[in-house]
């Protein structure tokens, strides 16, 4: 593994746009999961290429009682395109309404969220968003010339 501070070189392609500017932009070598608190549950998402497994009592320890909320299969689901039939699926067994057995190991699939219930509290102030990954090394930035005219 190389540490940090080294260059990587890396390519993006653009189809059918015109010129592409970044402002600044970011890499962390960490997951990129998030988890929201409400008053009746919990979201988690994750964003990342690969499934991770979270602990609910490390970030919620103050919930208990989760349970998957319940999705109904869409009216005209037979009118949906082949191509987006695996991602409805795996919306409805993930959205299944079921208790949550494991709170400790709750898998979150890649490239996707999970909507629970959860016992109620109360807000107490400003909402609150929670990265489950450890903090990122301190970034440094690096300012490229302009494009010429």
């Amino acid at each position: 593994p190389k540490k940090g501070g080294e260059r990587v070189k890396f390519d993006l392609r653009f189809q059918e746009w015109d010129d592409v500017r970044f402002r600044s932009i970011a890499v962390h070598a960490a997951p990129d999961t998030l988890a929201c608190e409400f008053e009746n549950g919990v979201v988690l998402v994750n964003p990342s290429l690969n499934s991770e497994t979270l602990d609910l009592t490390t970030i919620f320890p103050d919930r208990s009682g989760y349970t998957h909320l319940k999705a109904e299969e869409p009216v005209g689901m037979e009118n949906i395109n082949d191509k987006y039939l695996p991602q409805v699926e795996q919306a409805l067994s993930i959205n299944n309404g079921k208790d949550v057995n494991n709170p400790n190991k709750l898998e979150v699939l890649e490239r996707n969220a999970v909507f629970l219930t959860a016992n109620r509290v109360t807000a107490t102030g400003q909402p609150v968003t929670t990265t489950t990954a450890p903090p990122p090394p301190p970034a440094t930035t690096t300012t490229a010339p302009p494009p010429p005219p």
